[in-house]
């Protein structure tokens, strides 16, 4: 899971860059896992529910990549929820999630 402390961090980091591929997002999106994924094949992320994800581009092909738990790949987007860094802060906090509340 990700620390209280990583996820300031992550927060407070300057994300104005942005990436020239198609789909990718000029901020890191953060998002909670709804559904396990066990990963396949190389540059595939495995997840777990309930953890969470900093999104950094979401392909139209129905995949994204970003990094859990400290390591990064490819995932199925329908298997994560996006959240606002604020759901993220209190999910973090008391460790209930309400979704964009």
């Amino acid at each position: 899971m990700i620390t209280d402390e990583e996820l300031n961090e992550s927060l407070q980091q300057d994300s104005s860059t942005e990436t020239a591929s198609k789909g990718s997002t000029a901020h890191p999106q953060f998002a909670k896992v709804l559904h396990s994924f066990d990963a396949e094949a190389d540059g595939e992320l495995s997840l777990e529910v309930d953890d969470y994800v900093v999104v950094r581009q979401v392909a139209p092909n129905g995949w994204s990549e970003g990094e859990c738990n400290g390591k990064g790949g490819w995932f199925p987007s329908a298997y994560v929820q996006k959240i606002t860094p604020r759901g993220l802060t209190s999910a973090a906090k008391d460790d209930s999630f309400l979704p964009n509340n």
